[in-house]
């Protein structure tokens, strides 16, 4: 994904990006407090590194994995609900939800990992699914969001933007090359 948005943005060598990931918390949750939840108790980790224009795709993935691992470390996604629980207490009510309607800016590009469909909790009766995948949240221009969702060891990805057919072609050209960073192309041996 980030190889992919620096070839879009072209930054200069050594700008960072920033691209936050929406982190589900219900994993969090026992089995039945997971079912009563209507919210998608969604929090956010960000991930940051530089553009180096000579890098490879296995050094990109090996920056991104160490910073998600490091996250990983300290309860990914905890630390905005700990602050945000914070924020109720010393301020109240009144004053935390003004705070955060002036404060808390949607990020403009970010990732989210839906996570694992189970096939035993799509199955309806006897009927099991074949294959599925879940779609992010609906984006509007200029906001933009890659989601995946993997089922039976395979990932889609997706993105859901409200646009016009011309946004539609370059989300499918941005979709492709995202496929081509991780399927690289065969190369002949002749």
């Amino acid at each position: 994904f980030y190889r992919c948005v620096f070839r879009r943005l072209k930054p200069r060598p050594g700008a960072e990006l920033w691209i936050p990931i929406m982190v589900d918390m219900r994993r969090h949750l026992g089995e039945a407090e997971r079912c009563a939840s209507l919210t998608n108790l969604s929090s956010m980790v960000g991930t940051q590194i530089a553009y180096l224009p000579d890098e490879g795709f296995a050094d990109t993935l090996g920056r991104v994995k160490a910073i998600m691992d490091e996250n990983k470390v300290g309860g990914i996604g905890l630390n905005a609900f700990v602050k945000l629980d914070l924020t109720f207490r010393l301020l109240g009510d009144k004053s935390a939800n003004r705070i955060l309607r002036t404060k808390l800016k949607n990020p403009l590009i970010c990732m989210t990992n839906i996570g694992v469909l189970d096939a035993d909790r799509l199955a309806l009766g006897e009927a099991r699914p074949y294959d599925a995948f879940m779609c992010g949240s609906v984006k509007y221009k200029p906001y933009f969001q890659l989601a995946m969702s993997s089922f039976a060891g395979e990932i889609t990805l997706s993105v859901n933007e409200y646009g016009s057919a011309a946004d539609r072609e370059s989300i499918l050209a941005f979709l492709d090359e995202v496929e081509a960073e991780l399927i690289p192309p065969i190369r002949s041996s002749v």
